[in-house]
């Protein structure tokens, strides 16, 4: 196998076949090419071999697309080194997204557990159809459950359904609550009904992060009328942002003055193999960094590196406590039990309703001025 062409750390990937190894690289620094290389070098004689046969590998990748071209290029290189018949085996191999992987086992193995081996997976489309028709029905036709009770009060603050998308409703707050429990291990019952808001100030540092990304794609946009007031827009709500931000309280008030080294090790490439590997389809070719005429922008490989290691909340010193998410006060200045009532916007109509059964569960049990009397 000719690895003359790789690098040593490629080189050195591809050919360590015992053990485990950890490979990081930015975007563009061929590590498709080295698995690909990698699992070829396991199938050849020189390492031994590492592994009898391609359906000993796994490869596990984010989609099937990925997985379709990892596929491709170990069939090209076995069939370059003379193994014809392994590169036949190859559209078999382990070779897929995690979810293609739990598929397969399960239809392997569906008789034992009870499921159809013919079962198919729904699809994000499909899902969607499925959720849609579930609310629909628990709705009802006349845009009501029926024999709603205790969840009358909710209808009464929100409409079952609405025609704008954005408009809140019954029927989207269902949706979102079915979103929010399919990604997780419990479901409905793992679902957080009243988390606190995000800090405003946390809100606002991601938008002017994405701003100033807005902003200096704008730059490139040319000199058009609709390019020149769009880029008034952005630099006028980075200002209002920065603005907002500034007269935020935030970790304990106190200045700091603090030194930070971060690492930088980032590829950059010409213009010309970015745009030639964004033809050939390849996907990380939009996160790929370019080589300017005469200078190199280091900004977005800088903040990349540096805002991760700052902290969240800064803080004077380790113990200090911070400032009170609801009233910014400080916290060390507080006493111990100090605390606010946060209700989530979207159940209130529910808090309407207990204190509603409450009222009428005590006016169930007062008695009336005759049994008094009796």
């Amino acid at each position: 196998m000719n690895l003359s062409t790789c690098t040593p750390g490629q080189r050195q990937s591809i050919e360590h076949v015992s053990g485990p190894l950890l490979v990081s690289a930015g975007a563009g620094s061929g590590k498709t090419f080295t698995l690909t290389q990698r699992i070829a070098y396991a199938l050849l004689p020189e390492s031994g071999p590492a592994a009898s046969g391609v359906d000993e590998v796994l490869a596990i990748t984010f989609t099937e697309k990925a997985a379709a071209e990892i596929k491709a290029r170990v069939k090209r290189t076995l069939r370059a080194e003379g193994l014809a018949e392994e590169a036949l085996r190859v559209d078999g191999a382990w070779i897929s997204t995690i979810h293609g992987m739990c598929a397969r086992i399960l239809r392997t193995h569906a008789l034992e557990l009870g499921l159809d081996p013919a079962f198919g997976i729904v699809g994000d489309a499909e899902r969607a159809d499925l959720v849609a028709a579930s609310i629909d029905e628990a709705l009802g036709a006349d845009n009501d459950i029926i024999e709603r009770g205790s969840y009358g009060a909710l209808f009464d603050e929100f409409p079952a359904r609405s025609a704008l998308p954005s408009a809140p409703s019954v029927a989207s707050m269902l949706q979102t609550l079915l979103d929010k429990a399919v990604g997780l291990r419990g479901g409905l019952d793992a679902v957080e009904l009243g988390p606190e808001p995000p800090a405003a100030s946390a809100l606002a540092r991601e938008l002017l992060l994405a701003y100033e990304d807005v902003a200096g794609a704008l730059e490139q946009a040319g000199k058009s009328a609709a390019a020149e007031r769009a880029r008034v827009q952005a630099t006028e709500a980075q200002e209002a942002l920065s603005a907002f931000i500034a007269g935020q309280p935030d970790g304990c008030l106190r200045d700091l003055d603090e030194d930070r080294s971060v690492r930088i090790d980032e590829l950059y490439l010409f213009p010309e193999v970015i745009e030639a590997q964004r033809a050939e389809g390849d996907e990380e070719a939009e996160d790929l960094l370019a080589v300017g005429e005469t200078t190199l922008d280091l900004e977005p490989a800088l903040r990349d590196a540096l805002v991760p290691t700052l902290p969240f909340q800064p803080l004077c010193r380790p113990d200090c406590p911070g400032l009170c998410p609801d009233c910014g006060k400080r916290l060390e200045d507080l006493p111990a039990d100090h605390h606010h009532e946060v209700l989530d916007p979207r159940w209130s109509a529910l808090a309407g309703l207990l204190e509603t059964e409450t009222g009428q569960e005590g006016e169930q049990d007062a008695p009336t001025s005759g049994e008094e009397q009796a």
